[in-house]
């Protein structure tokens, strides 16, 4: 199971060769799609295709989260330190609530609901992320 997490890496590797030829934010836009995909993957009843979707969703995961930390970081208009810790703060703080908001949907539905609540939470996620496409097209 650990070895998903080479997803991750390849995203964090590739995603600095995304964000020069793309659009950052699409970038991460694509990478919460990924997520999603990775997401759907997982309900699968084969273990080989469970770890195929965990693996698609660290490659997506990473490739958002590596954009979006560098995002905040080029778009800062002052204080970039500050903004950097404010995303991190509101990254560690998500990370920490996770548990909560998807505790609901697996009593609910087990797995089936947990990919459920993943999906609304990325779906604001993706919706950000494509509001920051359309800024980042407005400012160049």
């Amino acid at each position: 199971m650990f070895l998903t997490y080479l997803g991750g890496t390849v995203g964090s590797t590739l995603s600095g060769r995304f964000a020069q030829r793309f659009s950052p934010a699409a970038c991460m836009s694509v990478g919460v799609a990924i997520l999603m995909l990775g997401t759907a993957i997982t309900l699968a009843d084969s273990l080989l295709l469970i770890i195929l979707g965990l693996t698609v969703n660290a490659f997506g995961f990473f490739l958002a989260h590596s954009l979006a930390s560098s995002w905040v970081g080029r778009y800062a208009q002052g204080a970039r330190g500050s903004a950097s810790a404010l995303y991190l703060v509101f990254y560690y703080v998500g990370a920490s609530l996770g548990g909560f908001w998807l505790e609901p949907f697996w009593q609910w539905a087990g797995w089936q609901g947990v990919a459920l609540g993943s999906w609304l939470l990325l779906g604001v996620t993706l919706v950000v992320a494509l509001g920051l496409w359309r800024f980042e097209r407005q400012t160049l």
